[in-house]
């Protein structure tokens, strides 16, 4: 379970609080051609659209941190389609989800300024249609 600062969520005695939840594999689209700044696509109760590897990282500012952990849980039901929006000006990414705003103008410090839009997946099955890339000016 993550809070809305991107921290992990705790028990009363300090552990992590984990919750079970139904496997529909862990996917994402890199941005730039890295895997820290990848949008994930997942059924984790956080819901899709968290950049992880600036969430996960200790040493990005707090602000950059819950910036990057999604403010709404907006994934449709295992096994139907999603529609992701995801726009990248500079180092802010916004992502829409379902026609909800998960991220705003989040930061992400250090991202490469170019670099390839790839789609990613850890093995699970998982189906990518529709794709449309539109340089922005």
């Amino acid at each position: 379970m993550i809070r809305p600062s991107g921290d992990n969520a705790l028990n009363a005695d300090g552990t992590a609080k984990e919750v079970e939840v139904s496997d529909a594999g862990d996917s994402g689209i890199y941005l730039r051609g890295s895997n820290k700044s990848q949008v994930n696509i997942w059924c984790w109760p956080l819901g899709s659209g968290e950049v992880y590897g600036y969430r996960t990282d200790k040493t990005q500012p707090a602000d950059v941190r819950a910036g990057v952990t999604p403010k709404v849980r907006a994934d449709k039901p295992i096994g139907e389609w999603n529609r992701f929006e995801i726009t990248m000006r500079g180092d802010r990414l916004t992502v829409v989800l379902n026609g909800q705003q998960v991220l705003e103008d989040a930061r992400l410090p250090g991202v490469p300024a170019r670099g390839p839009i790839a789609p990613q997946h850890h093995c699970d099955a998982i189906e990518f249609a529709n794709v449309y890339v539109k340089e922005l000016k």
